[in-house]
């Protein structure tokens, strides 16, 4: 399940978290809590896939901040909205409070995400 809900981090002071989700062909939704070791919190990840659409929640109850990778989708314009604002479209993206666009490439688009819920 952690592969497929795609947290990571620093296994030495564990830092660095990330979170890539995979949701493979075959598979509609996942969910899925990784407590992070030394009391540090837990992040959850939530995914689902619909024709031509999916989302993406990420709860992060660490008081770190946190990389986020979201899937990119196979056909046509990427759009991604979080708190009800688009913050990637066309290949550009854009921060919003708490939610900083950090890259893109063929598979995800990366945003710096401060603790809290996104979606």
């Amino acid at each position: 399940l952690q592969y497929f809900v795609g947290v990571e981090y620093n296994d030495v002071d564990y830092t660095n978290i990330s979170v890539t989700p995979f949701l493979p062909d075959g598979l509609d939704n996942l969910t899925g809590t990784v407590t992070v070791p030394d009391d540090r919190g837990a992040v959850t990840v939530t995914m689902a896939r619909t024709e031509g659409q999916q989302s993406l929640t990420v709860e992060n109850t660490t008081s770190e901040s946190i990389l986020i990778a979201v899937p990119r989708l196979a056909e046509g314009n990427t759009v991604i909205t979080a708190d009800g604002q688009t913050v990637f479209a066309n290949g550009q993206g854009s921060d919003i409070e708490g939610l900083t666009y950090v890259k893109n490439d063929a598979e995800y688009v990366y945003f710096q995400a401060v603790p809290g819920t996104w979606d």
